[in-house]
């Protein structure tokens, strides 16, 4: 069996990828979604958790939480890293390659659905989804999957 066949077997049984904005909630005690994100997160130290994340998920959190424009206080660099390998860590998490043929479909969404401008992020997300067979997200911006039919969107529940 190859890695590749032993991921999707694994997959199958995946809940769904875990966003930006649930990784940065879940350490921002001021965050009106932080019992939600916390619980989820709490979720995915299980080891039959079933949850993915794209490598995607893990620069933006980075980029986010050392940015102090978005995130206040940032983040130190290392402090930023080591929530990272935290996330990376959690015994329930996959992570999603990124196959080489996601730039196709990528490229495909964003003329069917005329995405533009930073859209065209979670349009990215969407496609490693899709070719890695995962087809449910946990967001709190529900809005930003709407577009896409093939993708189930959840709101991470409070505990």
């Amino acid at each position: 069996m190859t890695w590749r066949s032993e991921l999707l077997q694994r997959l199958q049984d995946v809940r769904g990828n875990c966003k930006t904005r649930n990784q940065l909630y879940a350490i921002n005690r001021t965050s009106p979604s932080y019992l939600a994100a916390r619980h989820l997160r709490e979720q995915a130290q299980l080891e039959d958790a079933g949850f993915c994340i794209a490598t995607q998920i893990l620069t933006e959190f980075y980029s986010t939480v050392t940015n102090p424009r978005r995130f206040n206080p940032p983040l130190t660099v290392e402090q930023a890293a080591q929530e990272v390998e935290n996330i990376k860590t959690l015994a329930g998490v996959i992570r999603l390659p990124l196959p080489l043929d996601v730039a196709d479909l990528w490229l495909s969404l964003v003329r069917q659905y005329r995405v533009s401008r930073s859209d065209i992020y979670d349009t990215l997300l969407v496609a490693t989804m899709l070719e890695n067979q995962v087809r449910r997200i946990y967001t709190f911006n529900v809005d930003d999957f709407r577009l896409y039919p093939d993708i189930e969107v959840l709101v991470p529940p409070a505990p």
